[in-house]
């Protein structure tokens, strides 16, 4: 096989999922330090209810010494909702993979390219 016998023409261009509410599942999770010094998560989620569509990346980011009292507020509540939305019970983030919550979703430019965004998350039903 040659790279001109691929059938690409078969596939599907990927697209950003549009604006509103979505079923998320998150496909991967890891803790890391982010090139601001802050620690949190890394999360990639699919959407299962736009084929087609791209991952969502979403970071939930931890509050730390030094945050202002309403940084560290924003900091905790966005925890509290990935933590909440999720039904995590777990430190560990490869136990995430698989759970599912509702996303309500925006689209956002970034570096001259649109992507969705999270702007917040619900518990599933």
């Amino acid at each position: 096989m040659s790279i001109l016998d691929i059938a690409m023409q078969d596939v599907p261009e990927v697209k950003n999922a549009p604006a509103g509410e979505h079923q998320v599942e998150i496909a991967h999770a890891e803790e890391k330090v982010f090139n601001s010094g802050r620690a949190g998560l890394s999360i990639r989620l699919t959407i299962l209810d736009e084929p087609d569509c791209e991952s969502i990346f979403h970071n939930v980011m931890y509050d730390m010494e030094g945050d202002s009292d309403s940084t560290k507020r924003m900091m905790i509540l966005g925890t509290k909702n990935f933590v909440e939305s999720f039904d995590i019970t777990s430190n560990d983030p490869e136990d995430y993979v698989g759970k599912r919550a509702w996303a309500v979703t925006d689209l956002e430019e970034y570096e001259g390219q649109e992507r969705a965004v999270v702007k917040k998350f619900m518990p599933a039903q």
